[in-house]
């Protein structure tokens, strides 16, 4: 096996990026084959095992060692702000009288995912993506501070040979509880997911595969109730990203350049053919807006309703831009004064998004 010595902290491509850097010593480590998002689970594994040291030495300990289960449990704090969590706070919130605890633990997610913790017991997760993968590229333009930001925050990255390790919290599924939340709980992830997006626009990337299998939200993943306090949603997933320049005016891609799109029901039209361009921002649009119309929108919650119509059109110079439909959705927002007053929104202006 060939012994590499990881280099353990940001390099200099990254020294815009609001990230914790690692301050650990260099460690032995063996090189993951270039085939390592394709192996079987037992050769994966195995190739963990091999990076467990190094991954100790940034104070991770992977899912299934001994350390990991004689960890403490998480700290009792919830986030005040999930997007940038301090050392004493949870990375998820839990429902009142919910022993803090990690939830869940998987053994395999797949051949390049792994879950960890860090020395808060707090659970991390690790994805190991090629150092020129797209995915990497999108989190380097969208690492930044910033009060629109509504990406799952990058903790740190442990950059190898020919792969990159991105330490992310562990947040949880969200979707499969809509029915047991407050309109106010809706207000929250609605605006989350607009001011997201229209952040990512502002900074030239598109998602390009938004569905509900990229939204994660911070919640213990127990499944939240409506006496639940205010959680987040953020965006993940950007293996199917597109970066443009800042300034750039024309968001044109095309089909062969598209690594997947959303599923069916999810997509825009024009990412159900086969061949041609699209727009990817208007692309984006209409994949939020589907996603609005499918879990958010309904009887008890119409002031959507316009909104969701004018990001959904089948042809997209018809569709309002991101930062239109969150200017749409602030508006509504005002109409629902207990609202307002639970997000703590009365009387403060949008914030800025240009870079």
């Amino acid at each position: 096996m060939r012994y590499h010595h990881a280099n353990t902290g940001l390099t200099s491509d990254l020294s815009t990026a609001e990230l914790n850097e690692a301050t650990t010593p260099q460690v032995a480590y063996v090189e993951p084959p270039s085939d390592f998002d394709k192996l079987a689970p037992d050769e994966a594994s195995s190739i963990w095992t091999e990076l467990s040291p190094l991954l100790q030495s940034h104070k991770l300990w992977l899912d299934g060692t001994e350390e990991y289960e004689k960890k403490p449990p998480p700290p009792m704090k919830d986030p005040e702000d999930p997007f940038c969590v301090k050392d004493d706070e949870n990375h998820l919130v839990f429902a009142p009288g919910i022993k803090r605890r990690r939830v869940f633990s998987y053994r395999i997610l797949s051949p390049t995912h792994r879950i960890s913790i860090d020395q808060f017991g707090r659970m991390v997760h690790i994805r190991a993506v090629h150092k020129n993968d797209i995915h990497l590229e999108a989190l380097k333009r969208l690492s930044v501070a910033h009060p629109l930001n509504r990406v799952v925050p990058v903790l740190s990255l442990i950059r190898l040979q020919e792969w990159v390790l991105i330490c992310q919290p562990y947040w949880g599924k969200f979707w499969y509880f809509r029915d047991e939340i407050t309109h106010v709980q809706l207000w929250r992830i609605t605006l989350d997911l607009l001011e997201g997006l229209v952040f990512m626009h502002e900074w030239g990337v598109s998602h390009g595969d938004i569905h509900q299998g990229n939204i994660l939200y911070n919640h213990s993943d127990i499944g939240p109730r409506q006496t639940d306090p205010i959680f987040r949603v953020g965006y993940i997933d950007f293996g199917s990203a597109f970066v443009f320049p800042i300034d750039a005016t024309d968001h044109t891609v095309t089909h062969a350049m598209a690594q997947t799109t959303p599923p069916s029901g999810i997509k825009a039209p024009e990412q159900s053919l086969n061949e041609g361009s699209w727009d990817a921002y208007a692309a984006d649009v209409y994949n939020l807006g589907a996603i609005l119309k499918e879990e958010i929108a309904g009887e008890d919650f119409t002031l959507l309703d316009d909104m969701i119509a004018q990001m959904t059109p089948e042809d997209p110079s018809k569709r309002i831009t991101a930062k239109e439909a969150l200017n749409m959705i602030q508006n509504a927002l005002t109409k629902d004064q207990e609202a307002c007053e639970a997000l703590g929104l009365v009387n403060k202006a949008s914030a800025s998004v240009q870079p």
